[in-house]
């Protein structure tokens, strides 16, 4: 639902504060459906096999591996259009990355 400009300052600062909050978090709401359902743009997918799922915009995609699955490495794009990859290890282990071939490589983690 809509309001005018004159319909919102007849209520209090509070309504119109809610008004406003509700009317933003619906919008995110709204696109973030969009790109879950592939009708706008996305720079993150899940990939099965040959099929490209599309996922929210930006999606952070976080893996767990280890003993008891206590080192994690989440993958993202930044702002920047940069993909960020960063770990933590709740068993004091570092992250070392190891080539496999020119465009390839895998992550594990080693004791310090």
């Amino acid at each position: 639902m809509s309001y005018t400009k004159e319909q919102l300052e007849k209520l209090p600062k509070w309504a119109q504060s809610e008004i406003k909050r509700l009317q933003g978090l619906t919008q995110t709401l709204e696109q973030r459906l969009s790109e879950f359902n592939g009708e706008s743009e996305t720079n993150t997918h899940l990939v099965e096999g040959l099929t490209s799922k599309p996922l929210m915009n930006n999606a952070c995609i976080e893996f767990k591996t280890g003993k008891n699955k206590l080192n994690s490495v989440r993958v993202y794009v930044n702002r920047e259009g940069v993909i960020d990859v960063n770990s933590d290890s709740r068993m004091g282990q570092e992250m070392v990355l190891m080539p496999r071939a020119a465009n390839s490589f895998y992550i594990t983690f080693i004791e310090r």
